[in-house]
């Protein structure tokens, strides 16, 4: 058995390296970076079509952004409440502080985002109701 003496330099190195591994990994530990790369996709992304596979897929909740309140674009205030009281919703983005211009660039394309995709999603449930 290994006496209590020789196992401390061994706790030491254990302690040392894996705090040199956090210190070397911290981006992926930061806020704001996670904030950032969880709203990137929306450079990318097409409402129109996004929400057309949502709708074929029988998902029928609408995208909202989070600010000092909810915020669901492109939605009446009656639909606005049917589907905040449902949970009809899904939150894109998180816009209650903003960090930095990327950040509020983010913000407006996500904004702008969800109210052409709720508004596309709400046309497409309107026309459904309808034929039925």
């Amino acid at each position: 058995m290994i006496s209590i003496d020789k196992k401390i330099p061994y706790i030491f190195s254990f302690v040392f390296l894996m705090e040199l591994t956090g210190c070397t990994n911290s981006s992926q530990n930061d806020p704001f970076e996670r904030l950032i790369n969880s709203m990137a996709w929306i450079k990318s992304a097409n409402p129109n079509i996004d929400a057309n596979n949502a709708y074929e897929k029988n998902d029928f909740r609408f995208l909202g952004i989070s600010g000092y309140g909810l915020s669901l674009p492109g939605l009446s205030p009656s639909d606005r409440s049917i589907a905040i009281n449902e949970k009809k919703y899904k939150i894109i983005g998180y816009c209650e502080i903003i960090e930095d211009q990327e950040h509020l660039d983010l913000c407006k394309l996500a904004d702008n985002y969800a109210e052409l995709y709720n508004t596309d999603l709400l046309n497409l449930i309107s026309k459904k109701k309808i034929k039925q």
